[in-house]
């Protein structure tokens, strides 16, 4: 009776934790260059992933219209495909980014 009971908890208790759909997105904004390359800075992190604040120059998986109609301080959901730490030279008229990063839009 005693086992019984324990597994019925064990199982009801698994029946709350579930894995969510978009645990494997991140959340950011999207910055227009002007003139300098896209950046985003992430508003939101996955687990172990990059921390929130930190910011990339961006290169999208594919070149879509979606990509094409991105606004200036549009928030986007993404997953991030592969990053590389900057290590190329800066200009001082534009925004500075701490990582390359290639990202795939989530639509």
């Amino acid at each position: 009776m005693k086992r019984n009971f324990v597994l019925l908890i064990v199982i009801s208790l698994f029946g709350f934790v579930s894995c969510s759909k978009n645990a494997k997105l991140y959340e950011g904004i999207f910055i227009k260059g002007n003139g300098c390359q896209n950046i985003v800075s992430i508003t939101k992190s996955v687990h172990g992933g990059l921390p929130v604040n930190t910011s990339f120059y961006v290169y999208f998986v594919d070149d879509s219209t979606r990509v094409k109609q991105l606004k200036d301080r549009e928030k986007i959901a993404f997953k991030i495909m592969k990053y590389n730490r900057d290590t190329v030279g800066h200009f001082a008229n534009c925004l500075w980014a701490d990582y390359d990063a290639t990202i795939e839009l989530e639509n």
